[in-house]
């Protein structure tokens, strides 16, 4: 087995056990090597059931399977809707502990429900029904832009120097925080929250973990509700920022971070940003808790008379968010010749 971390980085995506970035772990070169396991145009699907399609060669890590389909290449449209209906069927079923093997995708022991056309896969429809739902997001998508003000993505002044602060490394103008300076103390729940009581109804319910954000789904059970425009972080030191009201389990190390002074929204996605380093820091061994966190150190840029420069980190997201709205704009006109 080729072991990911001794390989010389390249242009060839590498895929290994991970429900992130579609399963690349890095780009590597690979293509002389005969030992690697290289495809194009399949489906992987790893040993924690993640499904994910790939129009293009990559190279696999063990316990990485692949499937293509018989008598066929895979369609762009194909490919998406399959490795969705997949997906589906064998969500949460998989684990460290009990691991999809090779021989479960063999022996026809996960089944998925697939449209049919006189006994033969309508690929016509699938294709069709893919691009209806491609221009239904679209729509959907400019919509979203026009209401919340990107529909014009041009730079402000403001927003135009942020971002050549930040090339500029900062403009030197930095400084170290500790978390109980900036966030009142935190707070936890007051119910232990367990998944039968996710019922769908009621405010959204989080837990710990990366797969959405936390977020296992919506109760009404009573419970305590946390006020939007808040930062969660788990035992693993994930933190995410919440734009909307929301309760917490007790039993996974869930708490909730108030700024001490109201700031905006931009603000608190750049402060989330910062704190990306604690992951690195807490794990099972060492779970992160306030008690522990709240003399951790905040890196984040400060005025001239060095105070938190909260307006600097608005403009600089929003300045980011524009440029990618930008990208995507670029993308849809020259994909769908808009």
């Amino acid at each position: 087995m080729i072991n990911s971390s001794k390989l010389v980085k390249g242009k060839i995506p590498r895929l290994s056990v991970t429900s992130r970035n579609n399963g690349i772990v890095g780009y590597f070169d690979t293509g002389n090597l005969t030992e690697a396991r290289h495809y194009t145009n399949f489906i992987s699907v790893n040993f924690l059931g993640n499904v994910f399609y790939h129009p293009y060669t990559a190279s696999c890590e063990m316990k990485v399977h692949v499937l293509q389909l018989k008598g066929h290449d895979f369609t762009i449209e194909t490919g998406l809707y399959i490795a969705t209906a997949l997906a589906k069927s064998i969500s949460g079923n998989f684990s460290y502990g009990e691991q999809l093997s090779s021989s479960d995708l063999r022996n026809a022991a996960i089944f998925i429900e697939l449209p049919v056309i006189e006994d033969s896969f309508a690929f016509d429809y699938i294709k069709q029904y893919v691009h209806e739902l491609e221009f239904d997001r679209i729509h959907k998508l400019e919509s979203y832009l026009i209401n919340s003000g990107f529909a014009n993505y041009e730079l402000s002044e403001k927003e135009y120097q942020a971002i050549e602060r930040a090339v500029d490394g900062g403009g030197g103008r930095h400084s170290t925080f500790k978390f109980n300076d900036i966030f009142a103390e935190a707070q936890t729940g007051d119910f232990d929250i367990q998944r039968h009581h996710v019922n769908g109804r009621g405010y959204l319910y989080i837990n710990s973990g990366l797969e959405n954000q936390g977020i296992v789904g919506s109760t009404d059970v009573p419970a305590k509700v946390f006020p939007a425009n808040s930062i969660t972080i788990d035992m693993f030191g994930l933190a995410w920022y919440r734009d909307f009201q929301y309760k917490m389990a007790t039993h996974a190390h869930v708490f909730s971070l108030k700024i001490i002074k109201e700031v905006s929204p931009d603000a608190l996605l750049y402060i989330v940003g910062a704190m990306r380093y604690i992951r690195l820091i807490y794990n099972f061994n060492n779970m992160c808790n306030w008690k522990k966190m709240k003399n951790n150190e905040l890196v984040l840029p400060i005025t001239s008379d060095k105070q938190i420069d909260y307006d600097y980190m608005e403009n600089y997201i929003r300045a980011l968010k524009k440029k990618i709205v930008k990208d995507i704009d670029i993308w849809i006109k020259d994909e769908f010749n808009l």
